[in-house]
């Protein structure tokens, strides 16, 4: 499916530019939020480095480089919330994980999004218990993280269901062709 493919390339495109943005942004919100630009820095770089040589090995249509491609904007933005740990705001950059989780429906690939909110939950869950002001300004929370994996959950529904209809609508439109 030619428009298909179209998409996820331009949706691949624009998610290394908002990587690439993120890699200076964890810098300059870890100088700020907590004193330590360089951990931040060196974690969003990594993980953008590692999403660039998957898909360019993989190439950008290949399914591996959806599935890196993504986890490692999730990732970037775990590094934004380790990068405010102690800050009051460290709570409220959660939000970006519904964000980044919202615009990787423009890859229109469900299996993407299961992949991700795996990695959303399972970086919530092991942080909780592991280093848990890593991801909460009070500590551990196992209620917060359910009810972060409830919220998740929901828009990954969504986000399912939409990239199926239009995956539908794109397969019914290139056979009507």
């Amino acid at each position: 499916m030619e428009k298909l493919q179209e998409i996820r390339a331009n949706a691949i495109k624009a998610l290394f530019v908002i990587m690439a943005v993120h890699i200076p942004l964890s810098a300059i919100a870890g100088h700020f939020a907590s004193g330590d630009a360089v951990s931040p820095l060196i974690a969003s770089a990594i993980f953008a480095v590692i999403a660039f040589v998957v898909c360019r090995a993989a190439g950008p249509q290949a399914q591996i480089s959806r599935f890196i491609v993504a986890s490692a904007l999730i990732l970037q933005v775990a590094v934004l919330v380790y990068a405010f740990r102690g800050h009051e705001w460290q709570i409220d950059i959660h939000m970006y994980f519904f964000a980044a989780l919202a615009v990787l429906g423009a890859l229109v690939c469900w299996k993407t999004i299961v992949v991700v909110s795996g990695v959303i939950a399972l970086h919530h869950l092991v942080l909780n218990f592991a280093v848990p002001y890593w991801v909460f300004p009070e500590g551990a929370d196992f209620f917060r993280v359910v009810l972060h994996a409830v919220v998740v959950i929901v828009e990954a529904g969504v986000l399912i269901w939409s990239s199926k209809s239009l995956y539908q609508t794109l397969a019914n439109a290139e056979t009507a062709r």
